[in-house]
């Protein structure tokens, strides 16, 4: 007989009229029904606000908050605090799900220190997942080198325990917008011993240039965040016995600067510039340099030194 544990469902949504039917119907359409929808809808301008009216008269599992716009971090947190499901799971409001998507999280909870991991489609990085239970510390390099560990730090396709997130006060940092999942994601596996990879592929990833989680924020909030990575993954570092393993972490965290720059993150006023790339070198240390396998990586080094 199937738990019945009761699962929050959290959507955050900024103008995402064009993909919201889809996604809330193939939530309503889940085979688990123990869950409740929080939609939290960030001061869209388009025809949101009608399609969340009728499906909040549609369904009494649903719950709406119309807020000012304030980001995504800001809408989920929101989500978190109104959540009454011992789980939670996170849902982009372009994005959809298989009718499973839910049971199958459920059939495989064993406790509160087990976070589960679904494949996402459209994630050509991951390797596919065999149901296999994995240590966090004792089996780090093999997360690391075999299953990307660094680069799964998106919000969705995971079961999260609502009390630990609670009880520790883990937020999604607001006052950065790239890579405000990524450290949530960090900071709630230091509350937990085990990471379950489930074979089962249910979460339909769209990107969408104009949801919130893909918005371009100022220079200044993106090497907020980077000082901040460092620190949330220093944890990590400790657990490293082999280079390998380092290089993944440093090459992740490369990637990281290099998608910043790309993205536009640096002003075109020279001073915020200057004070943004000094900011940065003073966040890079000699592993950047020692780990790096790009010369070209190696020289920006130098020349951020």
């Amino acid at each position: 007989m199937e738990k019945k544990i009761l699962i929050s469902v959290i959507i955050p949504t900024y103008n995402n009229g064009k993909f919201l039917d889809k996604c809330i119907e193939s939530i309503l359409s889940q085979t688990y029904c123990e869950f409740e929808l929080l939609i939290i809808n960030d001061g869209s301008t388009d025809n949101t606000i009608d399609i969340l009216k009728y499906y909040g008269q549609k369904d009494k599992r649903i719950k709406l908050f119309n807020i000012e716009n304030n980001g995504v971090s800001s809408a989920r947190n929101l989500g978190i605090s109104k959540a009454k499901g011992e789980y939670i799971c996170f849902i982009d409001s372009d994005d959809w799900v298989e009718k499973d998507y839910l049971s199958q999280f459920v059939s495989k909870i064993q406790n509160s220190k087990t976070l589960i991991i679904q494949e996402i489609f459209q994630n050509r990085n991951s390797k596919k997942y065999n149901n296999i239970k994995f240590d966090i510390k004792k089996d780090l390099e093999v997360l690391m080198l075999e299953y990307h560990f660094m680069s799964l730090g998106y919000p969705f396709a995971k079961l999260y325990h609502t009390e630990t997130i609670k009880k520790n006060n883990i937020k999604f940092n607001h006052s950065v917008s790239y890579g405000e999942d990524q450290m949530f994601f960090f900071e709630y596996i230091t509350y937990v011993d085990s990471i379950y990879m489930l074979n089962y592929r249910g979460y339909h990833y769209n990107y969408n240039s104009t949801s919130l989680s893909t918005k371009i924020h100022p220079f200044v909030s993106f090497y907020t965040y980077h000082v901040s990575l460092i620190n949330l993954i220093k944890y990590i570092n400790n657990f490293c016995k082999s280079d390998k393993v380092l290089n993944n972490v440093y090459k992740t965290d490369w990637d990281i600067i290099e998608a910043g720059i790309d993205h536009g993150f640096i002003l075109s006023k020279k001073e915020s510039t200057f004070s943004g790339l000094k900011l940065l070198s003073k966040s890079l240390n000699k592993n950047y340099y020692k780990y790096s396998n790009s010369v070209n990586r190696k020289i920006i080094y130098i020349l951020l030194k």
